[in-house]
């Protein structure tokens, strides 16, 4: 019996042992890899979806912050052939889609630049817009337990960042809009995008100097938009082309990014993170990075039907 109870002690502490090895191994892994250790000299774009959403584009290499503010009655087109919402519905239909990918890919359609990290409220709300607009809420750190895609440590940095600044420290970039002959008003992604060319440019992409090849299958569209998503943080396209459909499998579904060099470059780290691709290194034609696109072109179909 004593011999027993002695195994289950040493078991029990083995285990716990291991599990607080773990736990130590995890919180060191996730710092090290945040921006606390890893300040990046490039540009961080960053949504905060709230009542009235606010975009910030920080751009480190250069210490210039910009900011724009959107209004939650404003209509945008959102990528997966979903038409024209509000941007105050935005995380309704996220919630009733299953789809967390909604406010990443519509916010870097809006932005014309890949959405870094992500924030948006515990609570599914649909927001309209009122009398004024409260930036306050972005530093408070009720927002560090907002549900986001990055790290508790990447949250906190973001709040001191933000906290240690004033509203002189950014440049205010008013969103172009347009009116329906209903009187809706619509974010001019084409406007804003000519308006903020070269300006959300990511100097790590530039420094990289790789050249990118689109595949699509079925939705010339798509690879338009994802095309001028890349261009708009820095990446050079170089073609868009049509590919022939996989017949079964993985490669038919799974979005594929093959890089040309022996080395996996920092842009297609990034291209394979952003939408989710298996990488391959294989030889191209034209590029030093191909992106097929197989079933991931679907999360990006524009559909122009308000």
């Amino acid at each position: 019996m004593r011999t027993r109870k002695r195994r289950r002690k040493l078991y029990l502490k083995i285990s716990v042992g291991l599990i607080v090895i773990l736990f130590v191994y995890f919180i060191i892994n996730s710092f090290s890899n945040s921006l606390f250790v890893n300040k990046r000299s490039k540009m961080l774009t960053i949504v905060f979806y709230q009542k009235y959403p606010v975009v910030y584009f920080l751009d480190f290499s250069t210490s210039m912050f910009y900011r724009t503010v959107l209004n939650p009655d404003w209509r945008v087109m959102v990528p997966g052939d979903y038409g024209y919402y509000r941007i105050g519905a935005l995380q309704k239909l996220m919630s009733l889609e299953g789809k967390k990918d909604i406010l990443k890919n519509t916010f870097s359609y809006i932005d014309n630049s890949m959405v870094d990290y992500y924030f948006y409220p515990r609570k599914v709300d649909v927001y309209y817009s009122s009398s004024s607009s409260n930036l306050s809420k972005v530093k408070s750190p009720k927002f560090i337990f907002m549900k986001s895609n990055t790290s508790f440590f990447n949250k906190f940095y973001i709040w001191l960042f933000l906290l240690r600044k004033t509203n002189q420290d950014f440049i205010n970039i008013e969103y172009p809009t347009y009116r329906d002959k209903v009187g809706d008003l619509y974010l001019d992604v084409d406007k804003f995008s000519k308006k903020t060319k070269g300006m959300f440019y990511d100097v790590s992409y530039r420094k990289d100097n790789k050249d990118v090849q689109i595949i699509y299958t079925n939705s010339y569209n798509s690879a338009v938009v994802i095309a001028s998503i890349l261009e708009g943080s820095g990446i050079r396209v170089i073609d868009i082309s049509k590919g022939e459909k996989k017949r079964s499998g993985e490669e038919r579904s799974k979005c594929v990014l093959i890089d040309s060099s022996m080395s996996l470059s920092y842009t297609a780290k990034s291209l394979a993170s952003f939408f989710d691709c298996k990488i391959k290194h294989g030889k191209t034609r034209i590029s030093d990075i191909i992106l097929l696109l197989n079933d991931q072109e679907k999360s990006w179909v524009k559909n122009n039907t308000n």
